[in-house]
């Protein structure tokens, strides 16, 4: 039976309560991720500290509209309520609405208000918070009371609320890891009902390459019913189907095959259906699937539609391109401007600032027409449209070239500069222009952060008769771990740093595309205090290339 709740002394009284509830609940909900442990340590902390004995979770299967339980508690005794269809009731309200609600006491009174039909099985008292995942509402957790002296507060509810979120993943990954496990012990039954409670489209294909299991959503995707390949070999389904699922249709006979090679991990792909007009984007994973003595039994293939996705960024990177071309042409005219200026300039500037402030412009805008370049370039890259210009090039000539760029610069900051690669080295078959620029991007980085009387050594050696990997070696700061990854991507930087000047963030992720365009590979090390090290790989040019 319901305990009557008793108001806490004082409001400092309730604020620690909440906060050591709080605390338990953040270490229930980070480090258990097994849904029926989950559902039942939060049924026994929440109960405890609402003092009432009935708790439940709903979560919506949106592929048949329907509302089912993976752990209902009435009187402290486990439910098995059945799943049923969406209605006008409370629980129903906070998952369509995405709002909590809050019926403090004399609930049947209160329902009238929110529009919701009152009936003799109305609790008393009843608290319900919506859970949502990054994508969508997945469902409702909520307490009640029979108890007329039971009374839920503001904090009450301010508790769920915090809680509702980390709930909502822990939830969403426990329902996953199910998906992910051979347990035969959780039925086929209440499988079939977490499969159809995710949004994604599912489909397990067992060693013999047979499809065993799909969900709902995977005939939406499809455009397929599920007889047309459920319990079907993979040779077997609809070509249309496989394109879905990523598998290659000119290996039909050997698609298993093809899985094995794969692998035994998970990795993720992107995938696009049909002609432009109603071209449809997938991101595809795969997750190698072991039985319970470790042994290999198939690959679950999850399936998201990231089509509007794509589609607001291919509409961003068509706005973005346009404006960049848009800028590249008066940034040009300025130029010319100067030039013009500069020619028609007679020396008599009795203040001397004309000709500083004229070079001060010109290399203002060939900054910006740099940055405009690289935008260009990392916008062909990325949709697959940049062609590569190769000619067979010495190594060490291009360090030259690009170290002799910055001779004025690294005299002036008192930045030594050496080139240690040696001579000899076989020549490699490049596109020469774009790997000067990530050479001269990467000094041009080295010399924004080491310190006067630092160094700068370019270095090169041969790696298995296969590739020649250059380094770029500086005396600066170093970069934090965290971030060695990070500053490859687009506009990022170590917010930590300051160098000489202001980077644009478009440099780094321009050498990263431009070497694996090459078919080689970038990345950088650090060691705090004493430099960075960013290291790029190239193939050796082959007689048989």
């Amino acid at each position: 039976m319901d305990k009557p709740k008793s108001a806490p002394s004082s409001a400092l009284e309730r604020s620690l309560k909440d906060r050591s509830a709080l605390d338990q609940l953040s270490h229930t909900l980070t480090t258990n991720f097994d849904l029926e442990q989950l559902l039942g340590a939060l049924h026994r902390q929440l109960t405890q500290l609402l003092e009432v004995d009935n708790f439940y979770v709903a979560l919506l299967a949106p592929q048949r509209e329907e509302i089912w339980y993976p752990m209902a508690i009435k009187n402290g005794l486990r439910q098995n309520w059945p799943r049923r269809s969406l209605a006008d009731r409370l629980t129903d309200r906070v998952i369509l609405t995405g709002k909590p609600i809050l019926l403090p006491h004399h609930a049947n009174d209160r329902l009238n208000q929110i529009g919701l039909p009152s009936s003799e099985d109305t609790p008393c008292a009843w608290i319900g918070v919506p859970l949502i995942t990054s994508e969508q509402t997945i469902g409702c957790l909520a307490l009640y009371s029979n108890s007329p002296q039971t009374e839920f507060t503001e904090a009450d509810l301010h508790l769920l609320v915090s809680i509702s979120g980390p709930t909502s993943i822990a939830i969403q990954v426990a329902l996953r890891n199910i998906l992910l496990t051979n347990d035969v012990t959780f039925g086929h039954d209440r499988l079939a009902i977490v499969l159809n409670s995710v949004g994604e489209g599912i489909a397990f294909i067992d060693y013999n390459g047979q499809i065993s299991l799909a969900n709902l959503a995977l005939e939406k995707i499809t455009g397929y019913s599920q007889k047309d390949y459920l319990g079907k070999s993979i040779n077997e389904i609809p070509e249309a189907v496989l394109s879905h699922l990523g598998l290659p249709l000119n290996l039909t006979n050997d698609l298993v095959n093809s899985l094995r090679i794969q692998g035994q991990q998970t990795n993720k792909t992107s995938i696009r259906i049909g002609e432009r007009a109603q071209e449809k984007y997938l991101e595809r994973t795969v997750h190698p699937v072991k039985g319970q003595s470790g042994q290999d039994i198939g690959w679950l293939i999850v399936l998201r539609d990231v089509s509007e996705e794509q589609r607001a960024r291919n509409h961003q990177d068509l706005i973005s391109e346009t404006l960049i071309h848009d800028l590249r042409s008066p940034i040009s005219a300025v130029l010319s401007a100067i030039d013009v200026v500069e020619d028609s300039f007679d020396g008599n500037d009795p203040t001397g600032i004309v000709r500083p402030s004229l070079q001060i412009a010109r290399r203002s805008a060939h900054r910006a027409l740099g940055m405009i370049e690289s935008m260009l370039e990392i916008a062909r890259f990325q949709a697959g449209e940049i062609e590569l210009h190769l000619t067979l090039c010495n190594l060490h000539e291009l360090g030259e070239q690009a170290l002799a760029e910055f001779s004025r610069q690294a005299t002036e900051y008192k930045i030594t500069l050496v080139n240690d690669m040696p001579k000899d080295l076989p020549g490699i078959r490049v596109d020469q222009g774009k790997i000067i620029r990530v050479l001269t991007n990467l000094i041009d980085n080295a010399i924004k952060f080491t310190p006067a009387q630092g160094a700068i050594h370019i270095r090169a050696e041969m790696i298995d008769y296969q590739y020649v990997e250059v380094q770029i070696r500086d005396t600066g700061p170093g970069i934090p771990e965290d971030y060695l990854e990070k500053i490859f991507d687009r506009f990022s930087q170590v917010p930590t740093q300051v160098g000489r000047k202001r980077g644009s963030g478009l440099g780094l992720p321009y050498c990263r595309m431009a070497i694996e365009a090459h078919g080689g590979r970038i990345w950088a090390e650090s060691y705090k205090g004493s430099g960075s090290i960013f290291h790029f790989t190239l193939p050796i040019d082959r007689p048989d290339s």
